[in-house]
């Protein structure tokens, strides 16, 4: 990534830790994030990432995509089986009669109840749209891209590519899409807050998806939302707005460590719980997703 350019620059790395340039800048608020000239800074260097920066084909020739499982195909298939065993064995460790033990286990029931019924693998797996895979981000949220404040105003810089993954092409757009509403960065509580009042317009999606759109098949290109073609490319990004929201909810349970399992104020039950009202928000809106 650094030496495409497309994050802080690498300066050295060990086993243990690494140094990199020091960028000018600050993270997005998410409040920020539907900025249009904002939003259409991070599309081109998503595009960008997506398509230029050679990472895809120096991952493809470690774990080639042909082979490898997708993110979302990771969660659904391993992470969501893994999940319901973990939440029974959570659950043996609670104390009812505790008022922060019944927030978990609150927590722990909206989990079950919106995402790992009987038959959620099947609707998950139709939400995982056909096409190209690409290698993603995966993580674009608002604290991994920042704004400079240095001599190039303006830039945006991604950062963080731990999490990157293959996965839907459309994939990093519905990230983005989502994060509009959650502050991984809230000054109270937990540390993270989600706000369902600034979920992404529908116009707002469209948006989106044109601009990328454009950038693949060039400025010239036609876009109608009266083209089939197009009316998919919103429809995968919706797809990958539910698949997203599934991810990040069983990701926190399979982050927990055993003392955390207990503990009613990390912020693990706030994330899982603010998964499950853009889920259905997903389900309300766009009508898919529901399990």
């Amino acid at each position: 990534m650094s030496e495409a350019g497309l994050g802080p620059k690498l300066v050295f790395q060990s086993e243990i830790f690494r140094i990199e340039h020091f960028f000018t800048g600050r993270p997005l608020s998410i409040w920020e994030m539907r900025n249009p000239v904002i939003v259409k800074k991070v599309v081109e260097e998503l595009f960008n990432f997506h398509t230029k920066s050679g990472a895809s084909e120096a991952i493809d020739a470690i774990r080639p995509r042909v082979t490898s499982r997708m993110g979302v195909e990771i969660a659904i298939e391993e992470w969501g089986p893994a999940s319901i065993e973990r939440i029974a064995s959570i659950r043996q460790k609670l104390n009812a009669q505790d008022a922060g033990h019944r927030k978990i286990l609150s927590t722990l029931n909206r989990l079950c109840e919106t995402y790992l019924k009987d038959g959620y693998q099947s609707v998950l797996r139709s939400c995982i749209p056909a096409g190209q895979v690409v290698l993603t981000h995966n993580d674009c949220q608002e604290n991994n891209i920042l704004l400079s404040q240095g001599d190039s105003a303006n830039k945006i810089c991604l950062i963080d590519y731990e999490y990157g993954m293959w996965n839907p092409r459309m994939y990093d757009l519905a990230n983005y899409l989502n994060e509009m509403c959650c502050d991984n960065a809230y000054p109270a509580g937990t540390g993270v807050a989600h706000f369902l009042e600034n979920w992404a317009t529908e116009e707002e999606i469209v948006n989106i998806t044109r601009l990328y759109y454009q950038l693949e098949k060039g400025e010239n290109a036609v876009w109608s939302l009266d083209d089939e073609e197009c009316q998919q490319r919103v429809r995968s990004v919706k797809q990958c707005m539910v698949l997203n929201c599934f991810y990040w909810s069983v990701w926190s349970i399979m982050m927990l460590t055993q003392e955390e399992e207990t503990d009613p104020d990390i912020y693990y039950w706030e994330f899982i719980e603010s998964k499950c009202d853009m889920h259905q928000m997903c389900v309300e809106k766009f009508g898919i997703g529901q399990i």
